[in-house]
């Protein structure tokens, strides 16, 4: 059975609430993510050192706001911070098949323990399980899976799905707060403490 390969660029940069907000601005306001670029370029609008690092970050941030609908982009500039967060991470998961897969599966299974909490163990086995059919996994440095699970758990934390220790968080849905009703089934499912 042939499997796509795992995308695993996420480690540019973590959540980026603050750049992807500003970005998103940009793209109400002009329409075109190309005009985005030119424009967040001209004026160094992410604060970037090197104008390769700013390119990067950049490239980053698209990639992954470009999996959300128009509504979803407004919702983004509008929402307080933590549905930022939620929208955001639900930007990952559909940009980044690795991430929603670790949150339906492992963080999903871990909802429904006591403890809710998905250690690094739960995280390796994850991995081990994955590289069986991603054979591209298996050619990784130890340092760069470091790197790749220190992401992932990082940004888990910043959207509020799981604090310091890997414990999942309840997801809060905020009084107005339509994104989760919106969401397929799957998608619910990158939500673990989301009860609706």
């Amino acid at each position: 059975m042939a499997h796509n390969r795992y995308s695993l660029s996420f480690t540019t940069g973590t959540l980026m609430l603050t750049e992807s907000v500003l970005l998103t601005e940009q793209y109400i306001g002009l329409g075109s993510w190309q005009k985005v670029r030119e424009s967040a370029k001209q004026t160094n609008l992410l604060q970037g050192k090197t104008m390769k690092s700013t390119t990067t970050l950049m490239s980053e941030i698209i990639s992954r706001l470009r999996f959300l609908s128009d509504e979803q982009l407004q919702r983004l500039v509008q929402a307080q911070e933590k549905d930022q967060r939620y929208i955001l991470w639900l930007a990952l998961c559909r940009r980044y098949l690795f991430i929603a897969d670790f949150a339906v599966e492992k963080m999903g299974a871990a909802v429904h323990t006591p403890e809710k909490i998905v250690t690094r163990s739960d995280y390796q086995a994850f991995f081990d399980q994955k590289a069986a059919f991603h054979p591209h996994l298996l050619q990784l440095t130890e340092s760069t899976k470091r790197t790749i699970a220190s992401f992932v758990f990082r940004m888990a934390e910043q959207a509020g799905i799981m604090d310091r220790d890997g414990r999942l968080l309840p997801v809060i849905v905020l009084p107005g707060n339509r994104l989760f009703f919106e969401l397929s089934s799957l998608e619910q499912r990158y939500f673990p403490g989301l009860e609706i």
